[in-house]
Order: C-alpha cells, then structure tokens, then sequence
C-alpha cells in the first residue's frame, strides 16, 4: 500500500473530568462495595505493617551506628560491619518482610468472599 492509499485515520476525543475523583458527571457518587472496602481496609494495615517493618529493621541501621560509635569500628574477617549489614544480611530481611507480606496480602484476599458473578 502506498502512502496515497493509507485509510484516514479517525481521532476520538472524549470529554475528561478534573481528576478521578469516583464521582459520576452527574455528581453522584459511585456505591462502593462493602468487600472490596473491607480489602482495601485490610491490604492497607498489611502494607502499614510491612512498611513498619522494614524501617525498624532497616532503617535503624544508620541510627543504630550513630548512637553507639564503637559499633562502626568492628570488624569481622577484615570486613567493616556495616559493609556486611547493610550490603549482605540486608537482602534475607528484605526478602522475608516480602514473603511474609505476600502470604498476608494473599490470605486478605482469599478470606474476602467474592463476588457472585466471579468478577
């Protein structure tokens, strides 16, 4: 085909609202339903433990070095400590705050009864 017989290409263009607020043009709002508020609920106090988590775990790190100076100065096979906490035994905690989040997440889920029409 060359470029002469190309088909037109058609531009759709649709009327946007101001953010996505949930709201309908008519200003009502969309009923939420019960269990997937409860989900929402749920996932989010997961995530907030997660979160929580990880930042005592690891995130005191720097704190922990700061308040007991002596800590920095150890070292184990020639390796500062810090180079073996925070660029070693960092990643097992990472990955065990994520598995567990996982299995949490998944169980929030599965304890959520579904719809009738399996969406």
């Amino acid at each position: 085909m060359n470029p002469q017989q190309r088909p037109r290409r058609e531009v759709v263009r649709s009327e946007r609202t101001p953010g996505r607020t949930g709201a309908r043009p008519n200003g009502d709002r969309v009923p939420a339903d019960p269990r997937a508020v409860e989900l929402m609920r749920r996932q989010l106090t997961t995530a907030a433990i997660s979160a929580a988590a990880l930042l005592v775990l690891v995130g005191s790190l720097p704190l922990d070095f700061a308040l007991v100076p002596g800590l920095a100065a150890v070292r184990v096979a020639g390796v500062g400590i810090a180079w073996i906490l925070l660029g070693v035994l960092v990643y097992p905690v990472l990955l065990l705050i994520g598995r567990l989040h996982l299995g949490r997440a998944e169980r929030n889920e599965s304890a959520v009864e579904p719809l009738e029409d399996g969406r």
